[in-house]
């Protein structure tokens, strides 16, 4: 069997599908013996295996029917519900989100709507709300696989599966609470007292939101913080990058252990920066109070407007690397702020 055997055979087990789902599946197949190159067909062909048994499965995890006597290839307008159609629910006044997701990128927005409206695509989400007001978004964790060794087609699957909640404007939450393990979450503009999120290969992504308090955990995804006024707060990331862009962190704790931290633009009160392995970049930043900056291996590069900067007491030590420090640092009392700064292995520069 060669590349376009396996295509052609393929293409017959699905060509009763809508246009959009069978050429979604032809060119995915297609750019994978593409990126494998002619020299890999043979071993492509024996991890793929056999066409009409992966059209199966293939239909089966994508809830898709499967191909019967009746069907015609050109009727691509068929009345059944694929995976391109999503559902939209309108809800009652939410106040709080709880979500445990697996592989649907969720995004929590607001427009100018009458009530929280919520769209998806899948039929494996289930939504529920309380009287209480508690919404819950929930992935149904058994979810078919694929048995052939493709892994991946795993987030190919998942990819416009994508969860939407849109609030109204001046709609006010509590708590916005939950885990997810392959997907991005995306909170922008929204008024919410708390929001607490755990995700292991994704990316956390929060912006404009003012007076909350925030736990952000992320194992292998990056947690972006933009326009944001935040308290009390923690921040950890483990193998990925830390990015807080023009906000303001109050007694707050940033971490990560592989990867770099990276503050602009940003206004620091109270507040601890450690990371173990990777650089700690602060560019235009202003600090009040007890600030302590720490790092193990990589380099710290603080810059601070100067009229600022004259008003920071300094102090800053280092093991293995070069400390230098602005003469502008510490002219001006009442010191604003006490920057302690710490290094193990690299570079500290403040100006």
């Amino acid at each position: 069997m060669t590349k376009q055997d396996f295509l052609d055979k393929l293409k017959q087990q699905i060509n009763h599908l809508p246009q959009k789902d069978y050429q979604e599946i032809i060119d995915h197949f297609t750019e994978y013996f593409d990126e494998a190159g002619p020299d890999h067909e043979q071993a492509i062909l024996k991890e793929l295996g056999n066409p009409e048994d992966i059209a199966k499965e293939l239909l089966k995890a994508l809830d898709l029917p499967e191909k019967t006597d009746e069907d015609d290839w050109t009727n691509w307008e068929v009345d059944n519900k694929t995976k391109s159609e999503a559902s939209s629910q309108k809800l009652e006044p939410i106040v709080d989100i709880r979500y445990s997701l697996l592989n649907h990128d969720l995004t929590i927005e607001v427009a100018d709507i009458p009530y929280p409206t919520i769209s998806y695509d899948d039929n494996r989400i289930t939504i529920s709300q309380d009287s209480d007001g508690m919404l819950n978004i929930i992935e149904d964790s058994a979810v078919p696989t694929i048995q052939y060794g493709f892994h991946f087609l795993d987030r190919w699957l998942a990819k416009y599966q994508a969860i939407i909640l849109t609030l109204p404007v001046n709609h006010h939450l509590k708590k916005i609470s939950g885990e997810s393990d392959n997907n991005d979450v995306t909170i922008s503009h929204i008024h919410c007292d708390s929001i607490s999120s755990n995700t292991y290969n994704g990316t956390i992504s929060i912006s404009h939101l003012s007076d909350s308090t925030v736990n952000l955990i992320s194992k292998n995804g990056n947690i972006i913080l933009e326009h944001c006024h935040i308290q009390s707060s923690k921040c950890q990331a483990k193998n990925a990058n830390l990015i807080c862009d023009n906000s303001t962190l109050i007694n707050c704790q940033l971490s990560n252990d592989n990867g770099n931290i990276r503050l602009e633009a940003s206004q620091l009160t109270e507040t601890s920066v450690e990371n173990k392995n990777g650089n700690i970049i602060g560019q235009q930043l202003s600090f009040s109070n007890d600030i302590t900056i720490i790092n193990k291996n990589g380099i710290i590069d603080i810059n601070c407007p100067r009229e600022n900067l004259s008003y920071y007491d300094v102090k800053a030590s280092n093991n293995n690397g070069f400390v230098t420090i602005s003469q502008e640092a510490g002219r001006q009392t009442p010191f604003k702020a006490q920057l302690t700064i710490s290094n193990n292995n690299g570079l500290i520069s403040v100006n």
